[in-house]
Order: structure tokens, then sequence, then C-alpha cells
């Protein structure tokens, strides 16, 4: 940091002193006097992986803390701390008790992972549509993940090498993310807890059955992960969440973590001896398409979830809102289920034209045609609309239709969402 300014103003000050006499007091102080001397100029001091610059015992807060306090009132030095922990940020910022609870701040700034187009446009333009969602639906659209792919124009090469052989990260990236947020007693239960989630989610009293854990470290180390972002509650449409939560089912929406633990985690030895290079190909259901049992349907039901979650759509300039004719903001979106009723894997209202758009998600293997019955599949699908909405059907394919499913699904009046849609 104090090499950093020094070249930022051109002058060697904080690069004279020893190592052992430099301190943040120190660095801070010269960057006060430097903005004081300055009126007019604005500085931004941005710190990033924050939760290792702070680490226990480097008093590295109260500095900040301390100084900053001075720079809000000289007025033009701006401070952004930025991280991925967060158990930092729930811990240093968020509590009435947090160290910079009481400094001024604008807002917090998510930085969003890229969406499908991106992915394609910045990382792979060669790979097609199907390939750029398969992978999506591995690890998301987090660059620091993304630049882990090696940038082959064989896209089964590229991912077996990534994934599925002994030099990956991805075996160990999900210790890194629980060492980070999580002490070394609760990392074990949490992992188990996450484990058992699967890809549908489950209850706090199934996930007691699934883990031993008792409920009330399942309930306390479930409002954790909600905390951190990690885990969400899912709430049937048309129906009020219970006080007590019971009826809610707990999933994750993190696209490497189910990754992880539906095909990783498995798989351990069998990535540290894959030599040959071949088990991305083993685990494909078919040599027509990418289709991988237990792990590609409610995957792709996640990435549709993720680009109709208004909270990660600011502009909503998808395709697929248009296709939806969704135009505000003002909708609502949710899984519905009944016990022992189909599942309908996503249904998004609209109070502006006071439609319930059911959507049936398939990713196939082959091309989409009249014959295997997804049309039939999608209307018989039993939801109720609130009273005075309208009902109507929607199929999402990962692969192109035929012209015969075409035709039959506009007389039976059930509209294609295609995966060119999506991005």
């Amino acid at each position: 940091m104090a090499q950093l300014w020094d070249d930022h103003v051109g002058q060697q000050r904080l690069g004279l002193f020893r190592l052992r006499d430099l301190s943040w007091d120190r660095i801070f102080a010269a960057i006060s006097d430097h903005a004081r001397q300055q009126p007019k100029q604005a500085f931004v001091l941005m710190f990033d992986e924050i939760h290792w610059i702070a680490k226990k015992n480097s008093g590295f807060m109260s500095k900040l803390k301390k100084a900053w306090l001075s720079w809000e009132k000289a007025g033009n030095i701006k401070v952004i701390i930025c991280g991925s922990s967060n158990r930092f940020f729930d811990d240093k910022t968020a509590q009435a008790s947090s160290i910079l609870r009481g400094l001024r701040t604008h807002a917090d700034l998510w930085v969003r992972p890229f969406g499908l187009s991106e992915v394609q446009r910045h990382f792979f333009p060669q790979w097609g549509h199907e390939e750029i969602a398969l992978l999506y639906m591995m690890i998301g659209g987090v660059p620091y993940y993304l630049n882990q792919i090696p940038d082959m124009k064989n896209f089964i090469r590229a991912i077996n090498t990534a994934f599925f052989t002994q030099s990956t990260i991805f075996i160990d990236e999900l210790d890194e993310i629980l060492n980070l947020d999580f002490s070394k007693a609760s990392r074990a239960r949490i992992r188990r807890l996450l484990a058992s989630l699967g890809q549908e989610g489950k209850t706090v009293a199934k996930i007691c059955r699934a883990t031993g854990i008792s409920e009330s470290s399942v309930r306390e180390s479930i409002e954790k992960l909600i905390d951190y972002g990690l885990v969400f509650e899912k709430t049937r449409m048309g129906t009020a969440a219970k006080k007590n939560k019971s009826g809610t089912r707990y999933v994750m929406r993190d696209f490497y973590l189910n990754f992880y633990f539906q095909l990783i985690d498995k798989r351990r030895a069998e990535i540290k001896d894959n030599r040959r290079k071949n088990l991305f190909s083993n685990l494909l259901a078919s040599k027509q398409g990418y289709y991988i049992p237990d792990f590609s349907g409610r995957a792709f039901e996640l990435l549709i979830e993720s680009i109709i979650d208004c909270r990660a759509n600011s502009s909503m300039n998808e395709s697929v809102f248009n296709k939806l004719g969704i135009h505000e903001r003002g909708y609502r979106w949710g899984p519905f289920w009944e016990q022992g009723a189909t599942q309908v894997d996503l249904i998004v209202e609209s109070g502006a034209d006071r439609e319930s758009r059911v959507l049936e998600a398939k990713w196939i293997a082959r091309k989409a045609g009249v014959v295997h019955g997804y049309l039939a599949e999608v209307q018989q699908k039993s939801y109720i609309p609130p009273r005075g909405y309208g009902l109507s059907f929607y199929l999402v394919l990962s692969q192109a239709p035929t012209q015969g499913l075409r035709k039959a699904a506009k007389r039976q009046d059930v509209q294609i969402v295609e995966l060119s849609d999506l991005f």
C-alpha cells in the first residue's frame, strides 16, 4: 500500500521508512495530508479482499475507522471495501455493534455475475448456446471460475480438463468457501447440511433426518447460511409462509455448490485417477447432446430462475421477458407443489396483465418433437391462479423443437421458449 501511494503521488516518502516502522496509521496520515493539500481533487481508495487485510489481531479495522472519520470531514476521499467473505461483512458492517456500522455509506455494491451472453461474448465465442448454458449450470458467471476453463475449441475436452482431472481447483474450492465464512468447529456440520439439500431442497425436518443433526443446530446453521447468501428459502406460490416455516424448503441457488455436491464430491477418487481424460464423456447420457442424469434437469431450472429473479435483473433486457410478455419489474415468481401432485417448475405472475405463466423446463439430449409428450406434460400442471388471473403455458427447451412440435404447440396454445431466448 505504501509503494502504491508513493507511485500515485509521484514522490518517494513512505518508501523511505524501514518496513518495521511502517504502519497503517502512518500510511493513512500521509493520504490525509495529501488530500488536505489537494482539496479540489477526488480520491477513491479501494481495499479488495479486505477480510485478508483485516485478519485477526492486525488492528486494521479500528485504524481504518479512525482515518475514515477524518476523511469524511475532508469530503474528497471515498473508500470502497470489497471482499468475498459474507461473514466479514455480516460481522463488521451489518450489526448495530459492528465496528463500521456507524460510518456514512451510500449503499452496498453487489458485483453481479456475468449473464449467459456476456460469458459467450467475453470468454467462449466459439462455443454454442447449449455448451455455454451447461458450463453456466456448473459454475455460474463468476469471472474467477470462468478463467479456470481452458480456451479450447473442443468443449468436452475443455470441461474434462477443468473439472475432472487432478489439476482441477474445483475439488478444494468448497473448502476455500467454508474456511472464509465458518469456524473450524462448524465446517463439518455445514458441509453435511449442504450435501443433504440435493437439488430440490429439504425442509428442516428432512434435513434433521438426513444428517442426524439436532433441529436447533440445523435452524441456527440455516439462518447463517441464508445470511451469507449460500442457502435460500423456497416457498410455494399462492400460499402464505407458515410462522414456524415448517413447510419451507431450503435450497442452494449457487451453481458451483450444486454442481460440486451432485457431480464432483461423489467422484473424487475417479477425478484423481482420470488419466485418460474421458470422465466427462462418460457422464453424458447421449452422444447427441449434453444431458447429465440427476443433474441437468434441476440445474436448467436453476438457470431459468436466476434469469427470472428480478433482484438480479436491473435492466430486464433479456429476450426471455419479451417472450413471456413481461415489461415491468412488478412480477412474482416461484415454484408450486402439492402433496402427491406433480411439481410446477416455475410460475411467473404479473399484476400488470393479471396473468399466471406456468413454465416447464426441459434440458434434453435430442431434438424436441411432438412424440415426446412435452406439450401434454406442461398442460397437465395443476395450479389455480389468483382470482381474476388468466393462465398460460410455456415450454422452455434446451434443444430446438421440430416444425411438428412448433405447429402442435401453436394449436394447443403453448408458447415455446428456446435456449437462444435466454441469451
